[in-house]
């Protein structure tokens, strides 16, 4: 019996070193196989990602900078060191594999923000400008700064853009989805805080990816970074997001959101104007004949491109929220007029564009209703906008611009010229086709 009681206690021996051998040597292979990705993945960087690296373990302790690593400074980083740290961010925060093609991004690069190229921003719209593949884009609260890199086919917020080390000055090439850093951001006068992760996900993931769901969670999570998108930029292409806008602007105008003077017309800084049909069409789609706010906003944003001497005789705008229906001086941004910024044939031609909207909506909703014009005119056969009317009533020539270029192609507007055309009242004594000369009806005739 003791024999057999030592041979055990042999063998449970025996097993455990085994044990523990193998567990050593898992433990080293697992070292190795650990060291081996370091390596490689530190192998994989491009020279100016390497170099970038190394400057910022230096930097870390140069004393002559004061302990403040110089992030911005074109004298201590090259343009492609630039470049490479947005790279290794993007690299850093891309978990869920966005997968952006070159494609994708030079599409709703110009789509989104107007240019070709990210090299073709202005100064005027940025904050900082390090290479023709990566700028920073100011916004007007400088907390929603962000970059925008062609190499690195990506947008990123500014606090997001940095580069990571452990405690042994190790570059550490990934984050994981238990990073416990946060976003905090004030917005709408709430605090909201938000996984840096999800953040740069969902920028990417709706501006390239066109994600409806993205969409969705940045409405919700960064309104202010989308409304800027129509505002700042001139982006009117997703139908939600102009309802967005619009909604907010039919509310009262939060200011928190409309932080600089606003337009259905976006001037670019270099000089370009971009007409935001997209706007107006949801200005169409969201306009009832119970609610005509939308409708008014729309013959709002005409008379501001109205010439001078017509926006003098309309001189207020509709306030939709006042129950007593009165008008009120723009204020707090709103603009007198915008005509100024534009020749007279520019300003005709966003005419047009707002009528061409307006049209088909004061159609389907005037029978009776006198929140869409003069119910009386459209008893006798005359259906034009008031606001239309108006313009063209105290400027002849605005007509006559239009009517030349054929309502710029815009097929609700050449409907209408055709039916002011076709009417002979709309014509004076001597043939020539003058609808200001029309003779309104008395009420005793």
């Amino acid at each position: 019996m003791d024999k057999l009681i030592y041979t055990l206690l042999i063998v449970i021996g025996c097993c455990n070193c085994a044990e523990e051998k193998k567990k050593v040597k898992e433990n080293q292979n697992e070292i190795t196989m650990t060291t081996t990705k370091v390596e490689s993945e530190r192998n994989s960087l491009t020279a100016a990602q390497q170099s970038l690296i190394q400057k910022y373990i230096q930097l870390r302790y140069d004393t002559t900078v004061n302990n403040e690593v110089p992030y911005y400074s074109k004298d201590v980083f090259t343009a492609k060191e630039f470049d490479a740290k947005i790279e290794l961010s993007s690299q850093y925060y891309n978990l869920r594999n966005l997968l952006i093609s070159d494609e994708k991004f030079d599409r709703r690069l110009k789509e989104v923000f107007g240019y070709d190229e990210v090299r073709d921003f202005p100064k005027d719209m940025l904050w900082r400008d390090f290479s023709i593949n990566t700028v920073i884009v100011a916004q007007p609260e400088d907390f929603e700064n962000f970059w925008i890199s062609r190499s690195a086919k990506t947008i990123m917020h500014n606090s997001l853009v940095r580069i990571w080390f452990d405690d042994n000055d190790n570059y550490i090439p990934k984050a994981s989805l238990s990073d416990s850093t946060w976003a905090n951001f004030t917005c709408c006068n709430e605090d909201i805080s938000i996984s840096n992760i999800d953040l740069y996900y969902h920028w990417n993931n709706y501006i390239f990816n066109e994600s409806k769901a993205s969409r969705v969670w940045l409405l919700k999570n960064d309104i202010y970074f989308m409304t800027h998108l129509i505002t700042n930029f001139g982006y009117d292409g997703d139908m939600e997001l102009n309802k967005a806008l619009l909604g907010d602007i039919i509310d009262g105008f939060n200011y928190s959101l409309h932080d600089q003077p606003f337009s259905v017309v976006h001037f670019y800084p270099e000089g370009r104007i971009k007409i935001m049909d997209g706007l107006l069409k949801t200005m169409e789609e969201l306009s009832t004949a119970e609610n005509s706010e939308y409708f008014y906003w729309a013959e709002n944003e005409l008379y501001k491109y109205a010439p001078p001497a017509i926006y003098d005789y309309y001189p207020t705008f509709k306030d939709n929220n006042d129950e007593d229906n009165e008008e009120h001086v723009p204020s707090h941004g709103e603009e007198l007029t915008f005509s100024r910024e534009l020749t007279f044939k520019e300003s005709c031609e966003v005419i047009a564009h707002i009528t061409n909207y307006i049209y088909p909506v004061y159609l389907k909703f005037i029978d009776g209703n006198i929140d869409y014009g003069d119910v009386r005119m459209h008893a006798i056969g005359v259906d034009i906008p008031n606001s239309f009317w108006n313009v063209i009533f105290r400027s002849h020539e605005v007509f006559y611009e239009i009517e030349r270029n054929n309502g710029y192609g815009l097929p609700n507007m050449q409907q209408l010229l055709a039916s002011i055309k076709n009417d002979p009242r709309f014509y004076n004594d001597k043939g020539v086709l003058a609808p200001w000369d029309f003779e309104y009806p008395h009420a005793d005739e």
